[in-house]
């Protein structure tokens, strides 16, 4: 239990740390942003209307070639604050074990890339004002995936499915979104960390950036999108809940990867951290 408490302590630490950062701040506004950016034809057609919509927006905006890029990009600059380093943390690392540090690591990534997830979902609660509606879909969604709101003269910067309204409930459908992208966000984290012990300061969060830039230029491009291999390189793919309504394995299979990648990325950033081959100062 006491080893449970000095994990405890130091996730707390390192979050507080964290979330009480200018980067936190910048990023959380810029999330803020880039959701009422996306979301604000959906809002206005809801006023304009009175219509009722449900807070499941999130898995429609992240099947967005160009918000999930920019999404993943806000993620991996987030990530890039752990773990949080200082000579304090030479001291925290001595008294508490290598053990009690990596588990408060790794409770702090999960926390971050949650809380994250959970200030957009509750950002657009907000927005949605009194039209919030917590039975089904509501009339909004289903007015822009079967295009009577598109005949109105609203626009959809997401991709609104009628497979996805048909095959999950809201609860369903927001919670297996966010499964992915904390999934895949913990994966940057534990990348980073590895990379960085390895290789030195800022070399995983500029390879994880890279391939950002690169999936946003491949879906800012059209032709380059339908380009089946640079296709394989880009999140969509696995963020697109529509994708795994006929085929339930294809979920099971890439979550699955997912857990793995996380699993072995903390297992070797143990073994660096028991070895002592990165600087935390």
């Amino acid at each position: 239990m006491e080893k449970v408490r000095i994990a405890l302590r130091i996730w707390w630490f390192e979050l507080r740390t964290i979330v009480l950062s200018s980067r936190w701040v910048v990023l959380t506004m810029l999330t803020c942003f880039l959701t009422w950016f996306y979301l604000r034809d959906y809002l206005n057609f809801a006023r304009a209307y009175d219509l009722s919509l449900s807070p499941a927006g999130m898995p429609f905006i992240f099947a967005d070639r160009i918000f999930n890029s920019l999404g993943l990009l806000i993620l991996i600059f987030l990530v890039s604050a752990f773990p949080v380093t200082g000579h304090f943390q030479q001291g925290i690392l001595v008294k508490g074990g290598n053990g009690c540090w990596m588990a408060g690591q790794s409770l702090t990534v999960v926390s971050v890339v949650f809380l994250w997830l959970a200030e957009m979902q509750f950002f657009f609660i907000l927005l949605s004002g009194r039209r919030l509606t917590l039975t089904g879909w509501g009339q909004v969604w289903g007015s822009f995936a079967n295009g009577k709101a598109l005949e109105l003269g609203y626009s959809s910067a997401g991709s609104i499915s009628m497979e996805v309204i048909m095959g999950y409930t809201p609860v369903q459908a927001i919670l297996l979104n966010m499964l992915f992208v904390g999934l895949t966000g913990i994966v940057f984290g534990e990348f980073i960390f590895c990379v960085d012990g390895l290789c030195k300061n800022y070399i995983g969060e500029i390879l994880l950036a890279a391939w950002g830039v690169g999936n946003l230029l491949i879906s800012s491009f059209g032709d380059l999108s339908r380009v089946r291999f640079l296709g394989r390189l880009s999140p969509v793919g696995w963020m697109d809940i529509s994708e795994y309504i006929r085929d339930a394995g294809k979920a099971a299979g890439n979550l699955a990867l997912l857990v793995l990648l996380g699993v072995v990325l903390h297992l070797v950033n143990y073994c660096l951290v028991k070895n002592k081959r990165i600087e935390v100062a």
